[in-house]
């Protein structure tokens, strides 16, 4: 029997026919890919050549790993919402009030500014006169604007509750009289400083709502002024007389005009251009014309809008008591008394009323600014300010005529301040359900109160 060699009997200069035998190092030929190199560019490069397709999935895979929104920053996304709920609720307002409500604002001011024998006579002759275009003209930088102003204005609005709440004991309480008071104060607060910014924009908004019509204004008063100058100088009157006349109708005809721009479809101003004519005018202090009566007129009006929206909602909402032992003392329950609602429909009703109620008490105010701040590019304004033109208004008009447009502005504010508050509230429903933070907000409104047994809220 031959004798075969164990493992370390075997020679060591004759390898294994089972070992495989270690090759050179060789040049890899086109055709076999070098997938040992540990470069990527050449790994990508060969696996490219292999499939033409190997980039674009490499492409489309990177891209979309780029966009996946993982849950954190999902999570992200809701907590930003959440913080910024006054802000998303208000914009998302004011966009849907400036798009519906412009029309109805530019009429208004027509009719406060011109003389008009009916809401009707003035929408046919801004129609023949300016087609479409005049009951849009100058929207766009509301549009922008109002969306800015309206979050600032919520947002002060929230802010100055929260500080009166944490300041004023008397204001603490859930009675009706402690939530007015809350609610007008914090609004006049956020109603002045809303005018103090937005003064200059409305300014320049009324200017372009009423340029065509104050350049058609002044050259009927040039052709009158020429008719009268051209009988001067036919019944040969003086020189002197002559040349005034002449001063006049050039005055008239050219100055007057050219600071409204000429009334051709295709050269009105735009709202940069003629903040710019204010300003060249008036100087910076011209932006401000008007100013005290808008601050008087938003701090008074903005304090009654909040303040009627929330009295009237806590009015038609639904109260639900509930009444169970304290935990901690047997002799005493806790009542926990929730407001149920209200629902959109209670939004959409108490918005369009806080509107009117809020332009019945200022409109002789918003009216005497607006015929002031209409003068301000008038080298001699009619009238030396506002008191001046008030007691114009009544000794011509009466009483009455300080409410010149309040028709068209009441059809205004009931839709408009409708879907203000719908809007909002919507949003604002929505932002705490969305982001986590409990049920929608008007259903969640509940207040514990320390009560014995015997006890109830009377509300």
């Amino acid at each position: 029997m031959s004798h075969i060699p164990s493992a370390a009997e075997a020679p060591t200069s004759l390898p294994s026919p089972t070992t495989p035998i270690p090759a050179r190092e060789s040049i890899p030929s086109p055709s076999t890919p070098d997938t040992s190199s540990n470069s990527p560019f050449m790994h990508n490069t060969n696996s490219s050549s292999r499939n033409p397709s190997a980039n674009s999935a490499l492409g489309s895979s990177s891209v979309s790993h780029l966009f996946t929104i993982t849950p954190h920053d999902y999570r992200l996304v809701q907590d930003w919402a959440w913080k910024n709920r006054t802000v998303l609720a208000a914009s998302s307002a004011a966009v849907c009030s400036v798009l519906s409500g412009f029309p109805f604002d530019s009429v208004k001011t027509r009719m406060q500014t011109h003389s008009y024998s009916s809401i009707m006579d003035c929408v046919r002759r801004t129609y023949a006169e300016e087609r479409l275009g005049g009951f849009f003209r100058g929207m766009i930088p509301p549009l922008i604007t109002v969306s800015i102003i309206k979050s600032i204005s919520f947002s002060v609005y929230e802010g100055s509750k929260q500080q009166i709440r944490s300041t004023s004991k008397s204001l603490q309480g859930d009675t009706i009289p402690s939530l007015i008071g809350l609610t007008f104060i914090s609004g006049s607060v956020a109603g002045t400083v809303v005018a103090l910014m937005s003064s200059p924009l409305e300014l320049v908004k009324l200017q372009r709502q009423l340029e065509k019509l104050m350049a058609m204004h002044v050259r009927k008063e040039a052709e009158i002024t020429s008719l009268t100058g051209d009988a001067l100088l036919r019944e040969g009157l003086a020189t002197e007389k002559r040349s005034a006349a002449a001063a006049k109708i050039e005055r008239h005809s050219h100055g007057s005009i050219t600071q409204y721009g000429a009334p051709k479809e295709e050269a009105g101003a735009s709202s940069w251009r003629t903040a710019k004519a204010i300003v060249q005018k008036k100087g910076w202090t011209g932006l401000y014309k008007g100013a005290n009566l808008h601050v008087s007129r938003d701090m008074l009006g903005t304090g009654i809008y909040f303040s009627s929206y929330e009295t009237i909602k806590r009015l038609m909402s639904e109260t639900i008591e509930h009444i169970k032992p304290h935990p901690h003392n047997a002799s005493e329950s806790m009542t926990t008394t929730q407001l149920k609602g209200p629902g959109p429909m209670v939004h959409f009703f108490a918005g369009g009323l806080c509107g009117v109620v809020s332009w019945l008490v200022v409109f002789p105010i918003d009216l005497v600014k607006s015929v002031v701040q209409k003068e301000v590019l008038l080298s001699k304004p009619k009238y030396s300010g506002a008191l001046d033109c008030a007691k114009d208004i009544v000794r011509r008009e009466g009483v009455r005529g300080l409410y010149r447009g309040l028709s068209v502005t009441c059809y205004r504010a009931m839709p408009i301040h409708s879907l203000n508050f719908l809007v909002y509230e919507a949003v604002m429903d929505y932002v705490k359900t969305w982001s986590g933070h409990g049920e929608p907000l008007q259903h969640n409104a509940s207040l514990a109160v320390m009560t014995t047994p015997e006890s109830s809220i009377s509300r």
